[in-house]
């Protein structure tokens, strides 16, 4: 695991099919005028369901809860796993390909539309 690890650019595609992941969701949510923002750092990522950045937890709206649990409860159905709160984060991984990040955002972004439109 070390040597994978340890491989160049090994971390630098992790962020690049994150910052995939994101903008394709990011670039459906502000062609609909969706309330909603992607975040990430390095090969994390998470949603925001709001127009602005969040800088902090207390950004995070608790009132935009509940569509968190409708997408999550929807993503759960289609085969994506996140984690059961709107506070926690994603990860991608080494073993996500681009056409798991491409069917993954294409799947979230029927899913907004279907919550969200």
């Amino acid at each position: 695991m070390l040597k994978e690890l340890l491989k160049p650019g090994f971390y630098e595609e992790l962020e690049s099919k994150t910052q995939s992941l994101c903008k394709l969701i990011d670039e459906h949510a502000r062609k609909n005028n969706y309330e909603l923002h992607m975040q990430s750092i390095a090969s994390i990522f998470w949603f925001t369901f709001s127009y602005k950045r969040a800088q902090c937890a207390d950004d995070i709206q608790a009132d935009k809860m509940s569509i968190f649990r409708q997408l999550h409860k929807l993503l759960l159905e289609k085969g994506i796993y996140l984690g059961p709160s709107g506070y926690e984060v994603g990860f991608v991984s080494a073993a996500h390909s681009m056409e798991d990040i491409e069917w993954a955002a294409h799947t979230i972004n029927g899913c907004l539309d279907e919550i969200m439109a």
